[in-house]
């Protein structure tokens, strides 16, 4: 248990490590962790709720609950490797450390504060768990890539909060906490946040899958409780303030405003828009928030449509002739009434198995608007095709892949917000902008897409680095992988340029702020994409995406063009900062990222500087949990004090 007391513990709290010197106000944290045997008893599930047990009841033994909330959160980098995170909280919150090591450390009241090891590091060898066949006790400790590699003999249905449904593969001896590990390694959940319900029932972390008896046609529901985004945005107090506005100070209705009632009565729109949300939630969000009545839903078919053929694209199950006819003629489906394809298995199948329904809205729509979408899937589809079997080996032929995947959406989206008006001058700058947004995800993608058999990164570049593009998953390869991914950035950063200047032409050609937001939001989000896969070594291990907190406060600060440049000018920076002199591509991309600065033409804040202090972000906590449960004077008198600081 967490415990808050006056006893000294032994110094020498790690095998191999010297400490010369302890000093009370020494908050430096060493690099290194406690080597411990978890004996048979260990096994990894008993393991993670002993750490729960032990995070929910440490601060009923003393000290202060937000310092507490610090360390864990510190631990949890720290075990991660990411000891500059760690070491930026533990500064935060003014802990001290008196032997370098978080087993042991003061807040600044003299409150002391002892870890256990078994929540500073996994155990030399425990088991998986006690119900898994085929694994003696002695087995060790299952990695992150070992856990994707156990056989697999049953699949369940899974839907992740309310969003989307995908069908989880497992093994039927699983507990659940490890079927939530799966979970979090496939779709980037934190196993501590998610909350599994069947039945109407809650399902315990220590059952067994095949205990359990879930029907084959029966769904398991997810669900991540909104307070943990508060939580998981703690140290980055300007998140709380956009998560607190969006929640409970009608911030989500400001990006989404309401239906027409036109909309609202066509049962196809309004299967639309639902798919909408079930594909993408941050497209959904900018999309709706657009609003011209009659250009919002041409936009929202525009992507289902784009997003059903994209969809057969990534589909590794259709046989390659099939597919190839499928594209090439996949612009023609839309005007035949009952075509559909319901062989998919990608998690967006459901635009292919309901595209009747998409189909029908298109022919709903003004002439202007279905010329504009069939013209782009036409393109996209033929430009699909002819990548099927051809290797991305060039930088130029990623250029062009790009192109048909993305740039064409850029051009049909500026078509249709400018219907009537000459934009030919914005053609490259469109596909620029379009460019910029997939090859982020392409180079954000790489664990999924590989895992799937997909290859999207050039050739050119990855064989500097390693013999096969799947080579950067094996351990010792991730340097190699880190600097290939650092490589493919800096790539990607040189489109920033072309997407600045797309926005600020945007600007100029409608007076709808909305369509800029629309244009903006990815932008922005792909550029706080880029910051947090480089140097990030977890891209080789699963699905990164940025915090909750952050997306929301892009999505409230990139609603003109100077917050546009505010923020590509400051992750510019943010991503200069991080950039190590031994890394390949370390002048290139400097170089580069001066250039987005200069070109924002702003100085850019720096990374230490936020709104509020650690101090403050702790009141907005308790500002949000009174107001989350309705204790209004306590909520807003907290705010009011944060707006003084």
């Amino acid at each position: 248990m967490g415990s808050c007391m006056s006893c000294r513990r032994d110094r020498g709290l790690l095998e191999g490590t010297e400490v010369s010197e302890i000093t009370l106000g020494n908050n430096k944290l060493f690099i290194g962790q406690p080597v411990w045997e978890g004996g048979t008893d260990v096994t990894r599930d008993t393991l993670e709720e002993k750490r729960i047990e032990f995070w929910e009841t440490a601060p009923a033994f003393g000290g202060q609950e937000e310092v507490w909330s610090a360390l864990r959160s510190a631990t949890e980098f720290a075990e991660r490797g990411d000891y500059s995170m760690a070491q930026a909280i533990i500064d935060g919150v003014g802990i001290i450390l008196p032997n370098g090591y978080l087993s042991q450390s003061y807040d600044e009241r003299g409150h002391q504060y002892v870890i256990p090891n078994y929540c500073l590091a996994r155990p030399k060898s425990p088991r998986r768990h006690a119900y898994d066949p085929g694994l003696s006790p002695s087995r060790k400790y299952i990695t992150e890539d070992e856990e994707l590699k156990i056989e697999l003999d049953t699949k369940i249905r899974i839907r992740l909060d309310g969003r989307k449904d995908i069908k989880l593969e497992v093994n039927s001896e699983d507990t659940i906490i490890s079927c939530k590990r799966r979970l979090s390694l496939v779709e980037n959940v934190s196993v501590s946040s998610q909350l599994w319900c069947h039945s109407g029932k809650v399902l315990k972390n220590s059952q067994i899958l095949r205990e359990v008896n879930i029907p084959c046609d029966h769904m398991v529901q997810q669900s991540v409780t909104f307070l943990m985004e508060f939580y998981v945005s703690m140290y980055h107090p300007s998140e709380l303030w956009a998560l607190f506005r969006y929640k409970y100070l009608g911030g989500n209705t400001l990006l989404s405003p309401q239906l027409t009632t036109e909309e609202l009565q066509s049962a196809d729109l309004m299967k639309c828009y639902e798919y909408l949300e079930l594909t993408s939630r941050s497209f959904s969000a900018v999309i709706r928030s657009i609003q011209d009545n009659t250009l919002r839903p041409a936009v929202c078919i525009f992507y289902l449509v784009l997003r059903a053929l994209d969809t057969i694209e990534d589909d590794m199950n259709i046989p390659i002739d099939d597919k190839v006819t499928m594209l090439s003629n996949f612009y023609t489906y839309l005007q035949i009434p009952d075509w559909r394809y319901k062989e998919s298995t990608e998690k967006d199948r459901i635009v292919l198995e309901d595209f009747p329904t998409i189909s029908r809205a298109f022919r709903g729509l003004p002439i202007r608007y279905q010329r504009v979408i069939n013209d782009i899937a036409g393109q996209m589809g033929r430009g699909f095709a002819g990548y099927l079997e051809k290797r991305i080996v060039t930088v130029e032929e990623w250029d062009e892949y790009c192109l048909y995947a993305a740039g064409l959406v850029g051009v049909g989206l500026t078509n249709l917000f400018t219907s009537g008006t000459e934009v030919a001058h914005m053609t490259e700058l469109s596909i620029g902008m379009g460019r910029f947004l997939q090859k982020t995800n392409i180079t954000r993608d790489y664990f999924e897409d590989t895992t799937q058999g997909r290859h999207f990164w050039p050739e050119e570049v990855w064989h500097k680095y390693g013999d096969t593009i799947d080579t950067f998953k094996q351990p010792e390869n991730v340097a190699q992988g880190v600097a290939c991914l650092n490589h493919l950035i800096t790539l990607t950063l040189t489109e920033v340029p072309n997407v600045l200047e797309y926005l600020a032409q945007l600007g100029e050609l409608t007076n709808d702020n909305t369509v800029f937001n629309f244009c903006a939001i990815p932008q922005v989000m792909a550029i706080a994409t880029l910051l947090l896969c480089y140097n990030n070594k977890n891209v080789f291990k699963k699905n990164v995406k940025i915090r909750k907190g952050e997306t929301v406060s892009l999505m409230q600060e990139a609603t003109s063009m100077k917050g546009v440049k505010t923020i590509f000018s400051e992750y510019a920076q943010l991503i200069k900062n991080k950039i190590q002199s031994t890394d390949p591509s370390a002048q290139e991309t400097a170089r580069i990222c001066n250039i987005i600065i200069q070109k924002c033409n702003i100085m850019a804040p720096n990374y230490a500087v936020t709104r509020y202090t650690m101090n403050s972000s702790v009141v907005l906590i308790i500002a949000i949990i009174s107001y989350r449960y309705n204790l209004h004077s306590r909520a807003i008198s907290s705010i009011q004090g944060i707006l003084k600081l």
